[in-house]
């Protein structure tokens, strides 16, 4: 045994022990000798040995261990899951209803503070390991660490294990903050933008330059496979570069060799083509499958299109059907913006032709159309009387409050200005099913008017498209009537798809016509004026239309609204 001793290699021993972080048991294991010869080799050394917790530590980060730990907690997950909401009604033991709110409320007394990830300290101190550890400020800036939770959180994911996340993050969103995501929720919005605007001096995130430069080189990058195959679609040339879609670009055209400016993102939509070879100012897409779908609607009624004698101004109507006495106007998105159409009154003009001869002028922006064509189709349907849905009554509907994601679901799907930002949401079911959706809300300051006590906005109304429910929106404002207090009721009616039949059926009075007013326009998709208004840190000598067209924006108007009110006789507020 001595003999066996004085052969081992001290030097070895000492390096297994701090570099390898091999365990003295595990060394003695290696040579073939007991634990106390290793550990008398080691104190001689003078090697500093590990604590009993250090060891601990460095076992459980081996990579088989953590392997073997991950797949039992893996095949144990469902079982533990099933006890954890049986025990305590969630997921996760601290997010129970009964050990949350204790918690929450017993760190809120001691540090002023929710939970500890919000304490600045905290949040320090996990900044400075993070640093020390990896010269960065968060593990998810890591490279290896990156790639390796994207490849097992999505990449090595099939379909229905990410449908499954998505659907499990909506629900714990909808459990916890009241909505399906959690940038909708307007506390979550605030803090992000108080904390981004702490580090970086924006508010948010796209009116960094740095960040706004990184998305376009993104989006320029995935793009340029599909941009190759547009210009060839088109028998186009590129004769100049550039670093984002929306730049205006010279272009060649290979048929007639006419060389024009224009940009890639009209191109892309079948705007912006060669005026030689495509002289239509609309979509010729859009304005065709509008006309085919007029015509197999209504097969027994003659259909006029691009008539130019109708009204006196002799302006082009692109679809007119005389006998119903409803014309239509396909607005192209680029050509019938400011930059091609210098008056503002352009659409409101030919409205008001169409009405003085007794005739309704529907106009359809091209992004409804091409992001809610099934909408448009069944709002048309309706407009013409030709819809086959199934006929429900409205008293046969129970209504009640819903919640803000049901609602906003309800109206993305059915409303073609999508979701609202509402106090109250009604909806009407029928056989427990949402088929109707109304909504209520104080004055909003983008629609220029003031948030009042008793001054209500009727905001959204819209049903369920595979019913016809007659009676149902006087149902609807009959509830709020009787279980709301209010003085007044106002709403807008636009122009453009409507001439306020409803309002007046419910016994509102006509207030006002409003002015035809903008959107803005940018790859091909209309952003309300509000979210662009003009910023504090922006020029004052330069205005919002002339800061927004130097950002690639253009104009479009509408028709203007018409605003109805409805005035509470029985109250005194």
């Amino acid at each position: 045994m001595s003999e066996m001793v004085l052969q081992l290699d001290i030097d070895e021993i000492c390096r297994m022990y701090i570099d390898e972080l091999k365990s003295v048991s595990q060394i003695a294991t290696h040579f073939g000798v007991n634990f106390g010869t290793i550990k008398l080799r080691l104190n001689k050394s003078g090697v500093e040995f590990r604590t009993h917790s250090e060891n601990q530590t460095i076992v459980m980060n081996r990579p088989e261990v953590l392997k073997n730990v991950s797949n039992a907690s893996k095949r144990s997950s469902k079982q533990r899951t099933a006890n954890n909401i049986k025990n305590y009604g969630a997921v996760v033991p601290a997010n129970g209803p009964k050990i949350k709110p204790l918690w929450k409320e017993k760190h809120l007394k001691e540090t002023g503070f929710e939970w500890p990830n919000q304490r600045p300290d905290v949040r320090n101190q996990y900044k400075e390991t993070c640093l020390d550890r990896y010269d960065v400020d968060n593990v998810s800036k890591v490279p290896e660490i990156e790639a390796r939770a994207r490849e097992e959180r999505w990449l090595n994911k099939t379909d229905e294990e990410l449908n499954e996340i998505r659907e499990k993050t909506k629900k714990t969103c909808i459990e916890n903050l009241d909505v399906d995501n959690p940038m909708k929720n307007k506390n979550v919005v605030k803090n992000v933008r108080k904390n981004y605007k702490e580090k970086t001096g924006f508010d948010w995130m796209t009116k960094n330059p740095e960040v706004r430069e990184k998305i376009d080189k993104t989006r320029l990058k995935n793009s340029l496979k599909k941009i190759k195959r547009i210009l060839e679609k088109y028998n186009l040339e590129l004769l100049d570069e550039f670093n984002i879609t929306t730049e205006k670009v010279k272009l060649k055209c290979l048929k007639c060799n006419h060389v024009f400016k224009s940009t890639i993102d009209y191109i892309k939509y079948d705007y912006g083509l060669c005026q030689v070879c495509y002289p239509r100012n609309v979509s010729h897409f859009f304005e065709s499958k509008i006309l085919d779908f007029i015509i197999k609607i209504l097969p027994n009624k003659i259909i006029e299109s691009n008539n130019r004698t109708f009204i006196p101004s002799k302006k082009e109507i692109d679809i007119l059907i005389k006998e119903q006495k409803i014309a239509i106007e396909c607005d192209g998105l680029f050509y019938h913006s400011e930059e091609m159409l210098s008056n503002k009154n352009y659409h409101l003009n030919k409205t008001n032709e169409c009405e003085e001869l007794g005739f309704q002028l529907i106009h359809i922006f091209e992004d409804e159309w091409m992001f809610n064509e099934e909408l448009v189709k069944e709002r048309l349907r309706n407009i013409f009387k030709v819809s086959k849905c199934k006929r429900i009554h409205g008293r046969k509907c129970i209504i009640q409050e819903i919640s803000p994601p049901i609602k906003n679901e309800f109206l993305e799907k059915y409303h073609l200005q999508g979701k609202d930002s509402s106090t109250i949401k009604l909806g009407a079911f029928y056989n427990d099913e949402l088929v109707s959706v109304m909504t209520f809300s104080k004055g909003n300051i983008s629609k220029g008017s003031k948030a009042k006590d008793g001054i209500w906005e009727l905001n959204r109304f819209c049903s369920n498209y595979n019913y016809h429910i007659p009676g149902i929106a006087s149902k609807l404002l009959t509830y709020f009537k009787r279980n709301y207090t209010w003085k007044e009721i106002f709403s807008y009616a636009d122009r453009r798809w409507s001439q306020g039949k409803l309002y007046y059926m419910l016994g509102f009075e006509l207030e006002k016509i409003t002015k035809p007013n903008y959107w803005y326009v940018k790859s091909l998709k209309r952003i309300h004026r509000f979210n662009l208004r003009k910023q504090k840190d922006e020029p004052n000598d330069i205005s919002e239309s002339e800061l927004r067209q130097e950002q690639g924006y253009k104009r479009i108007y509408d028709c203007g609204h018409l605003k109805f009110k409805l005035e509470n006789s029985r109250t005194n507020l």
